[in-house]
């Protein structure tokens, strides 16, 4: 009889501490949609790097790579990293730029310097800017073009001497326009002038020649798909 009673004593204590035990950890309702959203649900859409091969223009000789580096839409607007080598301390930048979608093309474009790092031992710098197109809200960028057209430095006071003279006498010499030009020095600044050019040209035509763009120019396309949504 005591033997039964102390068995019956035993079962009762196993079965008490079975229920005082810990439980079982139960599958969070939380956790389990978190892994059903994405990590970056809510972030703006960024394209990944592009990087296109230079491209050279011909009169100036100067060759610059163009990279997006990102772009992002807020609104009505598309904000897009641009970065490009400079050959030299000049202000060199964007100098036109569109924004295809579907049949609309945007050209108008506003820009902002991001970083500058100058060349230095005979490398070339890198310039990042930040073009900015105004779109309708309503528009579908799923399938967007974003086109760098040309990069350009245009000539401060003095530089068509110190830096472009050479160039222009040569294309003008290449292309047999019979203009002459020269540097001349006043106050202290130095001038272009016309000293020579054919009787059948008028002085605007040889200035048109002269002070052309293509001297400070670098064409491309550069030319980079967009994904940023409708």
């Amino acid at each position: 009889m005591l033997k039964r009673s102390m068995l019956i004593a035993a079962i009762l204590i196993v079965l008490i501490l079975s229920a005082c035990g810990p439980a079982a950890p139960a599958a969070s309702p939380q956790g389990q949609s978190q892994q059903n959203v994405p990590s970056d649900a809510g972030e703006k859409p960024v394209v990944p790097t592009q990087t296109f091969m230079p491209v050279s223009q011909d009169v100036s000789g100067y060759t610059i790579q163009v990279s997006l580096t990102g772009a992002q839409r807020d609104g009505k607007q598309v904000n897009a990293d641009v970065c490009f080598t400079v050959p030299d301390d000049s202000d060199w930048t964007v100098w036109q730029a569109s924004l295809k979608y579907g049949t609309a093309v945007i050209s108008e474009f506003g820009s902002s310097l991001k970083s500058l790092q100058l060349p230095a031992e005979g490398q070339p710098g890198l310039r990042c800017d930040v073009l900015n197109f105004y779109v309708p809200p309503d528009a579908d960028l799923s399938d967007a073009v974003l086109t760098v057209d040309s990069v350009a430095a245009y000539p401060s006071e003095g530089d068509y001497c110190s830096k472009y003279f050479d160039i222009i006498q040569q294309s003008l010499d290449a292309n047999n326009t019979g203009v002459v030009i020269q540097c001349t020095t006043i106050d202290g600044i130095a001038s272009l002038q016309i000293v020579s050019k054919p009787d059948s040209m008028t002085q605007e035509q040889a200035e048109q020649l002269v002070y052309s763009d293509q001297y400070y120019t670098v064409k491309g396309p550069w030319t980079f798909k967009l994904n940023l949504g409708q």
